[in-house]
């Protein structure tokens, strides 16, 4: 019973290391997130001289990572309602007439329904909406959503600034673009970039289209 409770501070320190990494989350944002000091949080992650949290902050730090794992994994539960609810329904009369409700297309909703697939996280929430059914909402704090932005004003400077020499150059270098650039990759981030500024497109672009950044990814993978 000793052992297990001197490891369980270490395992969940581990959780919040992985954690953090894999969502990107900064230790000012967790300690804001938990509402802690942030030297607090810095005393946890240190390389050395590592601190074990109190009783009280290690009953904190457990309620933020569960917190954040079920959020996380909200739309397969859901969707998993939704499935079980389908199966004795009476309210539409097949896949079809559902589709139209939740703004999908039906092939791709009978495929999620007969093989357990989950829906993109947009379709769920408009299921469980149509539905009656709660859906968790998702945590993002303000400092990382102005971080991001910012980020991605001086990418697209950069990127402006590279796609002059491909708009004034000759068109070898524009066949050097196409051969190594996907254009459903190049596509989908325009597409996306344009659709996030008004949120009534944003969600029916979401729910509609079927690319995704994939071919790029493959080719960077492979190199």
């Amino acid at each position: 019973m000793k052992m297990n409770q001197a490891h369980d501070p270490q395992i969940t320190i581990a959780r919040l290391e992985a954690f953090a990494k894999e969502k990107g989350l900064s230790k000012r944002e967790i300690a804001r997130r938990i509402g802690i000091p942030l030297k607090t949080v810095e005393k946890w992650l240190s390389s050395s001289k590592r601190r074990i949290p109190s009783p009280d902050n290690l009953g904190k730090l457990k309620r933020f990572i569960q917190s954040w794992e079920s959020e996380e994994n909200a739309p397969k539960k859901v969707w998993q309602e939704v499935t079980d609810w389908w199966n004795t329904q009476h309210r539409y009369r097949d896949v079809d007439a559902f589709a139209i409700d939740l703004g999908w297309d039906a092939k791709s909703l009978r495929e999620c329904i007969e093989k357990g697939l989950t829906p993109p996280r947009v379709v769920v929430e408009k299921a469980a909406a149509l539905l009656l059914m709660p859906f968790p909402q998702r945590q993002l704090a303000l400092d990382t959503v102005q971080g991001k932005v910012l980020r991605i004003k001086t990418l697209l400077l950069i990127l402006e600034e590279e796609l002059r020499v491909f708009r004034d150059g000759p068109k070898e270098a524009r066949e050097v673009f196409r051969k190594e650039l996907d254009a459903l990759d190049v596509g989908y981030v325009s597409s996306l970039l344009v659709m996030i500024g008004e949120e009534d497109s944003f969600k029916r672009w979401l729910t509609l289209t079927t690319n995704r950044f994939n071919s790029f990814k493959k080719k960077g993978e492979e190199s």
